[in-house]
């Protein structure tokens, strides 16, 4: 009876999970196709093949609180490399080193502490929406690709937002998050994320892969990781060489 129940439980878990993330990725996640009429969102990579790497929580947070995102920092800097791009990783780096590096890099990558309107590498030492507004128009068109996976980077707010900012200077795709995150669940989404970068997935298809593959891992918890929000093409690809 007891093996029984136990069964009976796992099946209904399992349907569970199932059902949840039919409903956060089939319904609220309308992949738009590749095709002709999809053009102007796909747009042809920039010649630059620069990418930076950036892991934000400081010290104090990552020693006490446990939100080390060395590993995942590093995970993407060797998937860039990998895929055709000549990619540096900083840990807890210069926030005025990120600005230079925004315009003259091909993808930016940050993961760590924020809110709508900054990326923050500590209390007091931040990237801000204002920082990146007060940029020259198109000063960040050879950025094909930034993924800022930090609290709230593409909610809106009465400063507004660092991912619609970024799109807005010129950017060909950018994604960020609309929601608190929980950060466990964001390093082990990041991975998948990147993984499917890796197998030369679209933006927006490497993102919903990456939710279902983090949601069967922790058994159904997003971490808010749903709430992602992408500005500009959905449809890029940014691998540089063949499979």
């Amino acid at each position: 009876m007891k093996k029984k129940i136990t069964l009976f439980l796992s099946v209904l878990i399992t349907i569970t999970i199932v059902f949840i993330i039919f409903t956060y990725i089939i319904l609220g996640n309308n992949v738009p196709g590749d095709n002709v009429q999809s053009f102007s969102t796909s747009p042809a990579l920039s010649n630059n093949t620069n990418a930076r790497c950036y892991g934000g929580y400081p010290w104090v947070e990552e020693e006490v609180y446990g939100r080390d995102v060395s590993a995942t920092t590093i995970h993407a800097d060797r998937i860039l490399n990998e895929i055709g791009y000549s990619s540096d990783y900083y840990l807890e780096s210069d926030p005025d080193l990120m600005l230079t590096n925004l315009s003259n890099s091909s993808v930016i990558y940050y993961i760590g502490h924020g809110c709508p309107s900054a990326l923050c590498f500590d209390s007091s030492s931040c990237v801000t929406q204002d920082d990146i507004s007060e940029m020259d128009e198109n000063e960040l068109n050879e950025l094909n690709m930034a993924v800022y996976i930090s609290f709230g980077s593409a909610s809106d707010s009465r400063f507004g937002n660092v991912a619609y900012e970024t799109y807005r200077k010129g950017a060909k795709s950018v994604l960020g998050f609309d929601s608190v995150l929980l950060m466990e669940n964001s390093k082990k989404w990041s991975d998948y994320y990147m993984d499917g970068l890796k197998e030369n997935f679209t933006v927006r298809n490497s993102a919903d892969s990456a939710l279902w593959d983090e949601m069967l891992y922790y058994g159904g918890d997003t971490g808010n990781l749903e709430f992602v929000k992408i500005y500009g093409s959905e449809n890029i690809r940014i691998r540089r060489v063949p499979n």
